[in-house]
């Protein structure tokens, strides 16, 4: 097989490009008495953070619910729902996204893999934490995603 002759490990490891997140990985089983055990793992992961879909606003005729989406690129394996696990929880700024679709991209430097996660709050936090867009770097989790602490 071919491989693909450029390494983005460099890019997608730098500090200027990574964020963290939390992974919340829930696996489950039966117990002797035939009940259903869920057992969580909690990963900190660093990896890439971008928008995967604009903001929208879905209007129905009983609820109005807006979605956003993002896309993690990370040397960790996100899980969707599969045999023996529910789907992971990401953790990032403050909401939670549930894994929608992964993608491996091996082929890339050391290896990658894509997910797009969707949010699975009722309302999303301000992810600026200001109400005119500009981050507020006095706070940590914000000055944090730019290298000042």
């Amino acid at each position: 097989s071919v491989m693909a002759l450029i390494d983005v490990s460099d890019l997608l490891l730098d500090a200027d490009f990574t964020d963290s997140i939390l992974v919340k990985r829930q696996s489950q089983s039966i117990d002797d008495n035939g009940r259903l055990v869920t057992t969580d793992e909690i990963f900190n992961v660093v990896c890439v953070v971008t928008p995967a879909s604009p903001n929208e606003l879905d209007r129905g005729e009983e609820f109005d619910v807006a979605t956003r989406s993002i896309n993690v690129v990370s040397k960790f394996r996100l899980i969707g729902e599969s045999k023996g696990f529910k789907a992971d929880i990401v953790t990032w700024r403050g909401n939670d996204y549930v894994v929608k679709t992964f993608e491996p991209f091996p082929q890339f430097g050391q290896g990658f893999y894509q997910t797009v996660c969707d949010s699975i709050d009722r309302l999303d936090s301000d992810l600026s934490g200001s109400n005119d867009g500009q981050l507020d770097f006095s706070n940590f989790e914000n000055s944090q995603y730019v290298g000042l602490l």
